[in-house]
Order: C-alpha cells, then structure tokens, then sequence
C-alpha cells in the first residue's frame, strides 16, 4: 500500500466533515495505485495567484522506484545572483545530480500572475485613454463656449471686468464638467467592480485611496484641459469682439 498526502481542499471535497486520516484512494487519470492518506497539507495555487485552489494529491516517487527531489532555498539579497553558487555546490556534492528547472520566487510569480498583468495592463491602457479623452473632451467643450462667447467676454473685459474673474467664470464650467464625469465615472466603477472583481489583486472592490487617487488625477485633468480655453478667454480684445 502506497501513501499519499491531499491538501485542504482535496480533503473537504472528499470527506467533508471527516478525518482523511486513513482514508484509501485512487485516481484514474494515470496508473498510480491505491493510496491511503497518511496526512494533510495546506493549499497552494500552481497555476494562476487568482484562480480557484484546486484539489492535490502528493506522492512520494520513491515508492515506485522513482528518483527526483526538489529543494527550495531562502537567500538574503538577490536570489537569481545565487544560482551559480548553488550550482556548483550541488555539483560539488555529488557530480552525477542533473540540475533541472530552477526558478527564483520572483520569476515563479511573474509567471503565475501573466494572465492577470495581461488584463490589468489593458485595463490599464483603457482607463488612460478614457482619461485622456475625458480632458480633451472638457477642452472641446470649453473650446467651443469661448468662441461662442468671445462677444460677451469682450463686453465684460470693456466695461472693466478683470481677466482673473473671465479666467474663474471658465475655468468654473470646465470644474462643473469634470465633477458632473466624476460623479458618473465612480458610480460606473462602482457598479463595474462586481463584473471585474475576479481580476482584482491586492485591492479591494471597495478601496478608498483607488478612488480617491483617481479622482484627483481625473480631476487635475480637467482643470488643466479648462485652463488653456479659460486663458484664451482673458486675451480677447474687447475691440475686436465687439466689431464681430
């Protein structure tokens, strides 16, 4: 009789409730033999850092005459520099050990996480691109009143209005815009985390210092972009404006 270990989640999926301790089991995807379950280990993700725990089966190779082991080593500093050193010390304990796969904790979790970076990246590259537009649309906008109202900013500049109060009354619309593409973003956000949440990492759905974050940034945007129509504004000559 063989011996296995299963991990937490093999256990409560096959004896819920009960001791695996004991227990005999076998598999049918491969040719390994009846096994009884000599004990129980804590989950690990193998595949994806925000995928489902899967069940797991450990054996000991040894007991079907098989050779092979793994060896994880903890190193204060860079642990890729390590890996030379490693090597040769392994070689000089015994020349005919085949050294095969080593990977540093970093590059086990760069892998792990691909799929995840992947679509963060690209949500990434969204969420800048709607940034962006959200600017040039507030410039647009913006843009487009000044000229329409060039006549009445000349008249207020003409009876003695000063550019800084023009400059505010723009720049005031342009604050307007932002808050109202503010107040809709975040409750989109919001209502978005419940279908994105399986692709957050490290974050909640509901973290503060995210929001508040994107609100700043989102919103010094829009400022900015109301700014270069709100300059233009002050410059108007009030000759001029008032001949068109």
């Amino acid at each position: 009789m063989t011996a296995a270990l299963v991990n937490e989640t093999a256990a409560r999926t096959l004896w819920r409730g009960q001791s695996p301790i004991g227990r005999r089991l076998s598999t049918w995807m491969d040719s390994t033999p009846e096994a009884e379950v000599i004990g129980v280990v804590a989950d690990v993700k193998y595949e994806t850092i925000d995928g489902p725990t899967r069940p797991a089966i450990y054996y000991d190779v040894a007991q079907w005459g098989g050779r092979g082991s793994a060896m994880v080593a903890r190193i204060a500093g860079d642990a890729a520099s390590a890996v030379p050193a490693m090597r040769r010390v392994i070689a000089e304990a015994d020349p005919t050990i085949a050294v095969h796969r080593v990977e540093t904790g970093d590059q086990m979790m760069i892998r792990a996480a691909s799929s995840t970076r992947f679509v963060t990246m690209l949500l990434s590259s969204f969420g800048i691109g709607a940034a962006l537009l959200a600017a040039l649309g507030v410039y647009g906008v913006l843009a487009y009143l000044v000229s329409q109202r060039k006549r009445e900013f000349g008249i207020r500049i003409a009876i003695g209005a000063m550019p800084s109060s023009v400059l505010g009354l723009v720049v005031k619309q342009g604050v307007v815009l932002t808050a109202v593409g503010l107040v809709l973003g975040v409750a989109g956000a919001v209502a978005g985390t419940r279908v994105l949440s399986t692709f957050l990492y490290g974050v909640a759905r509901a973290d503060l210092l995210t929001y508040a974050t994107i609100i700043v940034l989102v919103g010094a945007a829009g400022i900015l972009a109301a700014l270069i129509p709100a300059r233009r504004a002050t410059l108007v000559d009030p000759v001029i404006a008032l001949r068109e």
